[in-house]
């Protein structure tokens, strides 16, 4: 009876996986309103410009819609107003490579630049505008009831094409209704109104060279011409196959080569062939109304009545849209008008009766889903290439290579042999034949030849009676020791050598037990470390002390991983952990403002291209750990919301294959079959300064458009900013979430609400950065960057500062030279008056100087006569001849120096050198003496004048150091000090005031007229000078008594 139940379950599985896989999620149709402030009405016209912006022609509401996926912005007619579109007539549009887009209407085609909003008309004689295109040469050609036109903006200059029953060569005959430029640069046009019982129309294809055309109609007796005149459709896809849509039961594919057609009409006995939705009886008005590719291959061929099919051309499945009114986003219309593929790879759909627009994102690659029941818990893939899988309530299954089940165990209260329990866990064993199975009754081992169970033999009573807790995960490490997770009971370390088992629970009091007796998963990295998960956060267990270093606690831990690299990776309940070798610690991987940072994290699996993917509630996750690159697989590649769960694990087996456990099963696929590139750009789409909307070049500084901005110089009065952008990312605008932050003003991301702007008030002078970034939920991400520089006031600018500066000290110069100018014209007056003064008074200087100099020269002579008379008189030739010969030299230098005014101050030295040599030995060596020269002065360049130290020299020997009853000293210091000659002249004689009463004794007393003299003469040299000329000291020893004097003269000095 088991075995009946079990192979019943099997084929039901079996049935039930190719059901799944069989499925697929139906495209959404996804309406588009408009915005807030405005509902669209019938759109019949769709383009794209440069930017990405969307264009519609809304025919409903008589005007024009650009649109960035959030907001609309509204062209219409103003009859006051030149600069706007025309009135009537609005039905096609069509945009160039330089952001202009086209609007034909009878008569006239109108041009709306995009950045700056400006229309510009040209009148054309074209009755209509059913069709427009722009070439790639940037032409636009037209499409009207009366023909086509050819106009070229750069010249100005228009050529017109129309059918002439006389010339097969020209156009064929009919409102040109579709126009289409191929790969090569060749111009279809095709003709006919299908609303009309006529028979015009066909297909015509244009000659660049001769301005012929060829055409291309219906012949009743050949199968391989358009099966209907009036065409309505063409496109050429990515495989080069050319398609033309008809009226009726008109699908097309088009040999250019031949100019043949095979038509692709529907066969009721067999629908799954390729052709259009069956034309219903009498439906004279039905026709192809567009056939567009889109980005993943798939041929879209919309008709009039009958609704949508979309074909596969690798699976040549064809999937009909109909009106259906029972899902939220299935397609609620069976007709269409219109159709636009935009570069993101949307599709957008205009509806003819309901008056609707639908966008749909056609890119889906359904990822393969393997039923088991329950969810996939663990993976082992065997020597032979099969994969086993333990669930978490449905027992084991093992799967052939072509994801087959060819075996499942699950449990049997009959069966002692079975899972003990249907939640079970499987792991490697250290024998390649065996695997271990834990379950919460107990642990069996599967023998992966055989098939069969056995139980796990062991004396302990922990494996005995395991009623208190439940064995959730097995590890057998590289030494052959066993360690158990269980739910309920720690860790349990088994050695098999000895049969001992170590069981590990947490201790309150140690904080170096193990986090948390309910545990999860076990982890042995490549270091030899020993992990445990559970409800209360990471464990990493020390081998030689039994100890456990505790991270992220009372955190739920599903899952811990270790990649390629070394890297220690931890899924929580609240996002992505990564573990720091050097900090010793778990740290968050993505940051704050990432919309996926608090998601729950499952399993983690690495690819073989180093990406890791994870697995949350409702999606599967795929990281580029070194950029931080996320990419997000949802509803898109088939997994439903909250289907996968946090128990299911990830795997890669031995093709690279990742297996990724879900709520009732698994998902395995290829990496790189879900690969995705896509352009995903961010563009400013409104610029506001002081909430004046900015138009690009017209009365302001900004002549970009605002789509290119990147930087941004402003006046200081312009500090009020207000941005639009938008991500130009249509498959779901919705789910876009985007941030910014205005680096240098305010550094913090700002995650940004419903109303997509940018608002900053009052920015202060200086340079900021402004980032915005956006992040899709596919985890696509953008980032554009804007630089802000706030100017000064010019008054407040370096240019002006400098030239404020310059300015005043031209102004200052001005006012000096004007009163140098002035002073100088006075002075030059007061001068004239001052000059016969100055002369006068400069002779009678000289006079006197001269008398002074008449003055001392005799009286130094008499008083050195006076000594050579001494001399004789003692009757000391000797002395008398050498004082005699010293005398001549110095009579001959005092005479030489005296018709001088000023002579060297080394001739002067040498002169008074002289002298105390005379004076010494005339008083027969009674005092000493030196002359003490400063090595700083230069006594070859200062000038003095004559005999002006020898006086004091004089005085000091005869009055101070001859009264003197010992040998005297006599010191005379030379030294400068700021403008001034200083000559101190030092004795240690008996003193003014005892040389005062001796000269009183004296019978006959003697001026000192040579003293008085010379200080006269220092006095004339220093003119208006303050202070005394001639200090003199009188020294005192320490008892009290005299010590002789000291006499300083302070004379202005005079270079050479």
């Amino acid at each position: 009876m088991q075995r009946q139940l079990r192979l019943c379950l099997l084929i039901f599985l079996c049935l039930l996986s190719k059901e799944i896989l069989a499925q697929e999620k139906p495209f959404a149709f996804n309406l588009v309103t408009g915005s807030k402030d405005l509902t669209l009405g019938k759109i019949t016209g769709i383009t794209q410009d440069k930017w990405g912006y969307m264009w519609f022609v809304d025919q409903g509401n008589n005007q024009v819609e650009r649109y960035d996926g959030y907001r609309m912005k509204i062209f219409k007619n103003n009859p006051f107003d030149t600069n706007s579109i025309h009135s009537f007539g609005l039905e096609n549009i069509a945009a160039d490579s330089s952001g202009n887009v086209w609007l034909p209407v009878s008569g006239e085609v109108d041009k709306i630049n995009s950045a700056t909003g400006i229309v510009t008309h040209y009148k054309l004689k074209i009755a209509g505008g059913d069709a427009i295109i722009v070439d790639h040469l940037g032409v636009i050609w037209i499409g009207g009831s009366d023909g086509l036109c050819q106009f070229d903006p750069k010249t100005g200059k228009a050529i017109y094409y129309s059918h002439s029953d006389k010339d097969s060569t020209t156009l064929s005959n009919g409102p040109v209704r579709v126009l289409y430029e191929d790969k090569e640069g060749t111009i279809w046009a095709g003709n006919g109104f299908p609303f009309v019982p006529d028979k015009d129309g066909g297909l015509n294809k244009f000659n660049r060279t001769t301005g012929k055309f060829v055409r291309y109609t219906h012949d009743p007796n050949n199968p391989k011409t358009l099966i209907n005149d009036k065409v309505r459709a063409i496109l050429e896809d990515s495989h080069g196959t050319f398609w033309v849509g008809t009226q009726g039961d008109g699908l097309h594919i088009m040999d250019r080569k031949t100019g043949t057609f095979e038509r692709l009409t529907y066969d009721p006995k067999h629908p799954e062939k390729l052709s259009r939705p069956p034309v219903k009886k009498g439906d004279s008005s039905d026709h192809i109304t567009f056939i567009k590719e889109d980005i993943s291959g798939n041929i879209w061929i919309g008709t009039y009545d009958e609704g949508i099919e979309r074909y596969d051309p690798l699976t040549k499945k064809i999937t009909h849209f109909i009106a259906d009114t029972t899902s939220v986003s299935g397609f609620p219309d069976s007709t269409t008008w219109t159709a636009f593929t935009s570069r993101d790879g949307t599709l957008w759909i205009a509806t003819e009766t309901s008056n609707l627009l639908y966008r749909v994102d056609p890119f889906r690659k359904s990822i393969t889903h393997i039923p088991t029941g329950e969810t996939a818990n663990s993976f082992v893939e065997d020597k032979n290439g099969y994969l086993w899988v333990g669930t978490e309530g449905n027992g084991v299954f093992k799967f052939d290579q072509h994801n087959n089940v060819i075996a499942h165990f699950i449990h049997s209260p009959s069966d002692p042999l079975s899972p003990p329990e249907n939640h079970t866990m499987i792991s490697d064993a250290s024998d390649e034949d065996k695997i271990w199975s834990a379950s919460y009754n107990g642990i069996r081992i599967i023998d992966e030849n055989t098939n069969k169970l056995y139980k796990f033999s062991s004396n302990s009573d922990f494996f005995k009676d395991s009623s208190q807790y439940g064995f959730v995960s097995v590890l057998e490490d590289k030494k052959g020791v066993n360690w158990f997770a269980t739910w309920g009971g720690g860790l349990l370390r088994y050695n098999p050598k000895d049969g001992s088992v170590k069981q590990f629970l947490p201790d309150p009091k140690d904080p170096a037990s193990i986090s948390s007796n309910n545990l999860n998963h076990l982890l042995e990295d490549r270091q030899g470390r020993l992990w445990v998960i559970g409800g209360g956060g990471v464990s990493k267990m020390d081998r030689k002390t039994g100890k456990f270093k505790n991270y992220l606690p009372e955190t739920f831990i599903p899952s811990i991983y270790q990649d390629s690299k070394n890297n220690i990776w931890a899924g929580t309940e609240k996002g992505l952990y990564l573990y720091n070798e050097k900090s010793d610690s778990f740290s968050p991987f993505f940051s704050l403002f990432a919309d996926i940072s608090t998601l729950g994290i499952g399993g983690i699996i690495e690819d073989d291209n180093h990406n890791l993917w994870l697995t949350s509630f409702s999606s599967i996750i795929k990281v580029n750990p070194l950029t931080k690159e996320c990419f997000i697989y949802g509803e898109k590649f088939g997994i439903g919301k909250n289907s996968l769960a946090v128990w299911g694990k990830s795997f890669k087996n031995k093709k690279g294959q990742l297996c990724i456990g879900n709520g009732d099963g698994f998902s395995i696929f290829y990496p790189q079959e879900l690969e995705i590139k896509r352009d995903f750009k961010i563009f400013l789409t409104d610029f506001f300064i002081n909430s004046i909307s900015i138009v690009p070049g017209i009365s302001n500084s900004i002549q970009k458009p605002v789509e290119e901005i990147n930087d941004l110089s402003l006046k200081y009065n312009q500090n009020n900013l207000a941005f639009n952008f938008s991500a130009m990312d249509y498959r779901d605008p919705e789910s876009i979430s985007y941030y910014t932050m205005l680096e240098g003003y305010d550094n913090t991301w700002r995650k940004v609400l419903d109303e997509k702007k940018l608002q900053y008030f009052n920015l202060p002078q200086g340079t900021f950065i402004c980032h915005i970034k956006a992040f899709d939920k596919d985890g696509e991400q953008a980032e554009k960057t804007i630089i802000i520089i706030v100017n000064p006031p010019w008054w407040q600018t370096w240019w002006f500062r400098i030239s404020a500066i310059v300015l005043l000290a031209a102004v200052i110069y001005l006012v000096i030279r004007w009163w140098l100018s002035r002073k100088f014209k006075l002075q030059i007056e007061r001068s004239e008056k001052e000059k016969q003064l100055a002369e006068l008074n400069q002779k009678a200087t000289e006079l006197e100087m001269k008398a002074l100099r008449a003055q001392m020269n005799p009286h130094f002579i008499f008083n050195s006569l006076n000594a050579i008379n001494r001399f004789i008189l003692q009757n000391n030739k000797a002395h008398a001849s050498e004082f005699l010969t010293k005398f001549s030299r110095l009579v001959r230098l005092i005479l030489q120096n005296s018709s001088f005014p000023l002579i060297p101050l080394e001739d002067e030295i040498e002169a008074l050198a002289l002298y105390l040599e005379l004076e010494a030995l005339r008083f027969d060596y009674h005092f000493d003496y030196q002359i003490k020269v400063d090595k700083d002065l230069d006594v070859a360049v200062i000038k003095i004048p004559p005999l002006i130290i020898q006086p004091y020299a004089e005085n000091a020997i005869w009055h101070g150091l001859m009264h003197k009853e010992s040998k005297g000293n006599l010191v005379i210091e030379l030294y400068d000090k700021g403008d001034l000659l200083y000559c101190k002249i030092t004795d240690d004689g008996v003193g003014r005031k005892k040389a005062g009463e001796l000269k009183s004794k004296q019978a006959s007393t003697h001026k000192s007229m040579g003293m008085q003299t010379t200080a006269k003469r220092i006095e004339m040299m220093r003119g208006k000078t303050e202070g005394s000329a001639v200090i003199i000291r009188d020294l005192v020893l320490p008892d009290g008594t005299p010590g002789g004097t000291e006499v300083t003269l302070k004379i202005p000095l005079i270079y050479d």
